[in-house]
């Protein structure tokens, strides 16, 4: 059933113009699928002339009448027009419905700070004026300047004008501070989408946490009148959506239906907006610094072969403080333009020098990915080893944690073995919390539980003790060997290959 945002149900439409005689057109009959489905006509009537001045917004909806596809025009409650929508918008295809790319979905960010601030404006209008119904007369250009926004609006964008409605004035306050928190937390995901900073390790949960709860309240307003979604919320709602999905970022809360945030709350959700736009505006230095500092690293790389004592040192040090400026600049040390530079390095630092956290960083990334990609041979040439645990493995899932999460390796680990997952959570900061990993050690797929140890921190523990408690083999890869196919599967079959049995015959299936 298709029914955009602010389409009225069938039964809306007045009486007199369902009686008006039957009008087809050509077109309708020639757009209908194989095979021919009888179906009711989509039915034209002539403007409805109101007895009184016809008043209130003009909405623009798109709905379905007796399985036909129509567009409504109307103006407050009365109908102006009913006209057929031509070819239907869901026609049926061969290769089924059209599935679009991120980039075909993104919400236009821009277009939501703009519309909710007029949406802000007229709220503070309204209450200026002692409410909805009597500032309408002040109101009435909301819609057309909403529609320099968007191509269609819905009735929960304008209800604020709606002359029907008698919202007091203290409630239309609060719903322009909630559109002003609206256009605040948009502004803020476009900044940090503009500044190439939606990314993993990036530190987003808070940010994503407080525009759940700008979006949310946004709700108090428009659903609470029982009309459609508004606009502007839902856009920011299925862009947060899509990037807490793409960036596997968990938000507990205000993304449900059943759980609205509190309106009331506005001023402590403003004050943190503010904050983390100040946080962005601090860490998004100039590009001109970042690049100075990316060619004095590209310039030392480049001459260390050719350095030694105390230029060679010299040399470390001035790569060491190259790398450790961008971390400050907001550039972390896994960050490709750095991994690029930091994986031309040959050789191994001074026995004598002592390097700092941030390249030392750099310099492990840049290993492990060496490590996990370097071991790796074609698949007839693979070890007694890696076909025994193969066996044991296939259509099992394999829980990784430590290391650099690695989804080339990941995949390499699916196929090889068989696995019909595998899970590999951050090893940094901003991993899954412990329970969420509990979770998946007790899942019955489970085979193992494997620890790059190199990267092992207090939090093992506990999950090594699910493990424990599951009956699941726990173990341990020095990430020095490299977490290759091979070592994986030499480490599984000496720590745990007695604990393996065969695949039960419903995980083999």
């Amino acid at each position: 059933m298709l029914q955009t945002l602010g389409a009225e149900p069938v039964q809306s439409v007045p009486s007199e113009v369902t009686a008006q005689p039957p009008v087809i057109t050509p077109q309708s009959a020639s757009t209908q699928a194989s095979p021919v489905v009888a179906r009711e006509p989509v039915i034209a009537p002539p403007p409805v002339v109101a007895a009184r001045p016809i008043s209130g917004p003009t909405v623009v909806s798109e709905v379905m009448i007796a399985g036909a596809h129509a567009r409504i025009l109307k103006r407050g409650d009365a109908v102006l027009e009913v006209a057929p929508i031509e070819p239907p918008l869901s026609a049926p295809t061969a290769s089924g419905p059209k599935i679009a790319s991120r980039s075909e979905d993104a919400p236009d960010l821009a277009r939501v700070v703009k519309s909710a601030r007029i949406k802000r404006d007229a709220c503070f209008a309204a209450a200026a004026a002692g409410g909805s119904a009597a500032a309408f007369e002040e109101l009435r250009n909301l819609e057309s300047r909403l529609l320099t926004c968007r191509p269609v609006l819905s009735r929960g964008d304008t209800w604020i004008a709606d002359p029907a409605i008698n919202t007091p004035a203290e409630r239309a306050r609060l719903a322009g501070e909630c559109y002003e928190n609206l256009s605040l937390a948009a502004d803020l995901l476009e900044m940090l989408e503009k500044r190439h900073q939606l990314r993993p390790r990036n530190g987003l949960e808070d940010a994503f946490v407080t525009v759940a709860e700008a979006q949310s309240a946004v709700r108090n307003f428009a659903d609470g009148q029982n009309f459609r979604d508004d606009s502007d919320q839902l856009d920011v709602f299925t862009f947060l959506r899509q990037q807490t999905q793409l960036l596997q970022i968990y938000v507990p809360n205000f993304m449900r239906r059943d759980d609205i945030a509190d309106a009331a709350n506005w001023q402590e959700v403003r004050k943190r907006l503010v904050t983390l736009r100040a946080s962005v505006e601090k860490k998004a230095v100039s590009e001109r610094e970042v690049n100075k500092r990316f060619d004095r690293l590209r310039d030392k790389v480049k001459h260390l072969k050719d350095r030694e004592g105390d230029e060679l040192r010299e040399t470390w040090a001035a790569i060491d403080r190259n790398v450790s400026e961008l971390s400050e600049l907001g550039v972390p040390p896994d960050e490709h333009r750095v991994q690029a530079i930091i994986r031309r390095i040959d050789q191994e630092p001074p026995v004598e020098f002592a390097i700092g956290e941030p390249l030392a960083a750099a310099l492990d990334v840049a290993e492990d990915a060496d490590d996990a990609g370097g071991s790796e041979v074609a698949p007839r040439d693979w070890s007694a080893t890696v076909r025994s645990i193969a066996q044991r493995l296939a259509g099992r899932e394999l829980l990784v944690i430590g290391g650099h999460t690695n989804e080339r390796s990941r995949q390499s680990f699916i196929s090889t073995f068989g696995l019909s997952e595998c899970h590999w959570p951050a090893a940094r900061a901003h991993r899954l919390p412990v329970s969420r990993i509990e979770h998946i050690v007790r899942r019955p797929e489970v085979a193992l539980v494997l620890r790059i140890s190199k990267f092992s921190d207090h939090h093992h523990g506990a999950i090594k003790a699910a493990a424990d408690a599951a009956g699941k083999p726990f173990v341990n890869l020095p990430a020095k060997s490299g977490y290759g196919v091979e070592q994986v599967a030499a480490a599984i079959s000496e720590q745990a290959a007695t604990r393996l049995s065969t695949p039960p015959t419903t995980q083999a299936a």
